[in-house]
């Protein structure tokens, strides 16, 4: 994996962040909590950021469970309130 190589060669100083332009940085895995004696943590995606809030949906529209797949849902104060000079969009997405 990318991330425990970056960090065997540059030591532990490489953080991770996740988010999208419409919703802003969601979670961050910072270089302490990457612990090469615990493999898992070079695959996540960190710990979500105060303020932000996360839920995972299955398919069938759903709330997954613990360990269940789903699409992330995020709402956060970034987050996009429009799409600028668009109502009709704005209408569908929001």
């Amino acid at each position: 994996m990318l991330r425990r190589r970056a960090r065997d060669r540059l030591g532990p100083v490489i953080a991770h962040a996740y988010g999208a332009s419409e919703e802003g940085l969601v979670s961050l895995l910072a270089p302490q909590d990457q612990d090469p004696a615990r493999p898992g943590t070079f695959a996540s995606a960190g710990r979500v950021l105060p303020g932000v809030q996360i839920r995972l949906r299955k398919v069938d529209g759903s709330l997954a469970g613990t360990g269940e797949p789903g699409m992330i849902e995020v709402c956060s104060p970034a987050m996009a309130q429009s799409y600028r000079n668009q109502p009709d969009r704005t209408a569908q997405a929001f």
